[in-house]
């Protein structure tokens, strides 16, 4: 299972043809193992996007380098491409702005890697872990990521699963690794292991 906040074109490509079930857009999108379609997991207006995206826009106008990614449930200010620290200082700008604007729509306002993403507060990695858990009895749960938005997830496992955070930021997982190689040497022990 791949949960990713990636959009579907990206994460399809990626895992074509692998026997794996993928969700995109934080739970937006379900991708079963052996179907040929993706499903949608979100019943929810994104009208709110017209009222945030001239926001962002001037964001960009400001912020040399930033653009704007658009998801079919989402909208994600980037500005990993800025001066760092221009970027920081925008990004809390943003964040300001949008709160007052969001506070009566039901969105969220995510801060991750050198981005604001702002998307519906129904639609999660926690959500959509906690459906793909309910489908099936699992012998082993290994849960890993690096970003804010991995903590949703996290939090809805129960406590015999295995949660990692990538990186030493504090986390409601259980273990930490210092980065993505570490996560790909216990996959490789995993691996290694189920072969024996």
């Amino acid at each position: 299972m791949i949960i990713s906040g990636r959009e579907r074109g990206s994460i399809g490509k990626w895992f074509e043809g692998i026997p794996i079930n993928l969700m995109a857009e934080h739970g937006g999108w379900f991708f079963p193992k052996g179907e040929k379609e993706w499903r949608s997991g979100a019943h929810s207006s994104t009208e709110w996007k017209q009222e945030i995206r001239p926001v962002l826009e001037r964001f960009v106008l400001r912020t040399p380098g930033s653009f704007i990614e658009e998801k079919d449930f989402s909208l994600v200010w980037h500005y990993r491409k800025s001066d760092p620290e221009q970027g920081v200082i925008r990004a809390s700008e943003l964040k300001n702005s949008l709160m007052s604007l969001t506070q009566n729509l039901n969105i969220g306002i995510l801060e991750g890697n050198m981005i604001i993403e702002i998307k519906d507060t129904g639609i999660s990695k926690g959500q959509g872990c906690r459906f793909w858990v309910s489908r099936d009895q699992y012998d082993f749960i290994l849960a890993a990521g690096d970003d804010l938005t991995d903590e949703d997830m996290f939090g809805v496992l129960d406590e015999n699963a295995v949660t990692v955070k990538v990186g030493y930021d504090f986390s409601r997982a259980k273990f930490n690794v210092a980065n993505y190689k570490d996560i790909r040497g216990i996959l490789s022990r995993l691996i290694e292991s189920k072969k024996k």
